[in-house]
């Protein structure tokens, strides 16, 4: 299905300056609900009935059209197409133009530039952008007005670190639609082959601690090691080690005192573990072992077979082997807080408040779990981040259909997980530092700089840079 944008006609014109109650009126005559109007029969001399008029009807109001944007994957339209037609069946007057793009960087390009040129593209699922960035350039708005007005308690709605990334000091500045989340795959005929049992599927299992998890890596790294306990990695998103002190929910940032805390001891014991993870312990493969393991193709290197263990925020499609997905492992108080999320948000344009009312109505229809629990698998997701469980059901059961993996693992760390940098990435700054910050990590990995002496650099820079937010 295509929708044309050239079809578009704004709210304002429609109502020809009527006030905003006339929205009921028009949505009630595109539904089809016209007032029926017979004329009264002329007075005649003779007995002969006068003919009717034939009934005349309200003409029907034009459809506006809200233009959409998202990046384009495989993916991306297969899914969208079908929800936006049924949103539009639902909604006759209203019909949604999904904008062609490529990735995200696309994506906000042609944001920008439609703006800049007067005609907004009226709602963006952003993938891509420090929280902060399209609010404070002006071209996205602030939700909670609408939130409130509707009466939508955001709390009961969304999962806590899905509404909470996206929540800058009562600012509501994109609406949750699909998360990204860590969990543990593992190789299940490895594991069986040990006499092994199956990792848990329980945020509340203390005995699948870290502890638990070096013991598991160095038991299942042989000694010719040509079979490793872990392929490596920490989360889906550890630039500068952000991720690193999540398995002992310790993190990087914290946004209430704002300021950094990956100087602290718990945060620097955490770099250094997971530096002598893979330095003094050798569960995971040098570059040399991944070569040979992967036997000279590419892809990550769980997909040899030849691993026990691998974090993973998507799935591994066509391996050679069984395997299965289990939580993280987790050393901290409290459910595991263990690896990242990251929530894509619909946001919106700053278009006017009659363009702005009709594209509300598409994330009202949205926060029905029968609606936007079919939005996660157009980002490759299988966890919504709406509360109700019902929501995620689509997206589960999809992909446990298709891989023959139970994916629950991913939204119960949904729950709880907090979003990648434990909101450093709030800030646009924080974009503008994190290159250097991701260098200096990389020096401390190859040993040049102590676990210290990386975490006092690295707070007193993102504190120099972000102290004042």
């Amino acid at each position: 299905m295509s929708f044309v944008r050239s079809m578009k006609v704004t709210r304002r014109t429609a109502l020809a300056g009527a006030g905003a109650s006339a929205l009921g009126a028009i949505i009630a005559a595109a539904c089809g609900q016209a007032t029926v109007m017979t004329e009264e029969a002329p007075k005649a001399e003779t007995k002969e009935e006068a003919p009717q008029a034939e009934p005349t009807a309200e003409p029907q109001a034009e459809t506006v059209t809200i233009s959409m944007i998202s990046a384009e994957k495989p993916t991306t339209r297969p899914v969208l197409e079908p929800i936006l037609a049924d949103f539009s069946d639902e909604m006759p007057n209203i019909a949604i133009d999904l904008v062609p793009s490529g990735g995200w960087g696309e994506v906000r390009t042609k944001f920008y530039a439609a703006q800049a040129a007067g005609d907004p593209i009226n709602i963006m699922e952003n993938g891509w952008s420090a929280v902060l960035t399209t609010y404070e350039t002006g071209v996205t708005i602030d939700l909670a007005p609408l939130f409130s007005r509707d009466k939508i308690d955001t709390a009961a709605t969304f999962a806590a670190p899905a509404i909470n990334m996206w929540t800058v000091e009562g600012r509501i500045l994109g609406m949750p639609i699909t998360m990204s989340v860590d969990a543990t795959a593992y190789n299940v005929e490895i594991f069986e082959a040990a006499g092994i049992n199956p990792l848990p599927v329980d945020l509340n299992d203390t005995d699948w601690n870290m502890e638990a998890f070096l013991d598991l890596s160095n038991q299942l790294t042989n000694e010719d090691r040509t079979q490793f306990g872990h392929g490596g990695g920490i989360t889906c998103s550890n630039g500068g080690g952000i991720g690193t002190g999540t398995f002992w929910g310790v993190g990087p940032w914290d946004s209430e005192a704002k300021r950094a805390t990956i100087d602290t001891p718990e945060f620097i014991s955490a770099l250094e573990w997971w530096r002598d993870f893979g330095d003094k312990h050798r569960v995971t493969p040098n570059a040399d072992e991944r070569a040979a393991a992967m036997g000279g193709q590419s892809g990550n290197v769980f997909m040899s077979g030849k691993v026990a263990m691998q974090l993973t925020c998507t799935s591994f499609r066509d391996a050679p082997f069984t395997w299965a997905l289990a939580t993280m492992p987790y050393s901290g108080e409290g459910p595991s807080q263990s690896g990242r999320t990251w929530t894509h948000p619909l946001q919106m344009a700053d278009d006017g408040a009659d363009n702005n009312d009709l594209a509300w109505e598409l994330f009202k229809w949205l926060l029905k779990p029968e609606n936007g629990g079919r939005y996660p698998p157009s980002a490759g997701h299988v966890v919504s981040p709406l509360l109700d469980d019902n929501a995620s059901t689509l997206a589960q059961e999809g992909y446990k259909n298709s891989l023959g993996v139970d994916p629950r693992a991913f939204l119960l760390h949904s729950r709880t997980t907090k979003p990648a940098g434990w909101g450093l990435w709030t800030f646009t700054e924080y974009g503008d530092i994190s290159g250097d910050i991701n260098g200096q990590y990389r020096e401390f990995l190859a040993g040049n700089l102590t676990g210290a002496e990386y975490a006092r650099w690295a707070a007193d820079l993102i504190n120099a840079t972000l102290g004042d937010k």
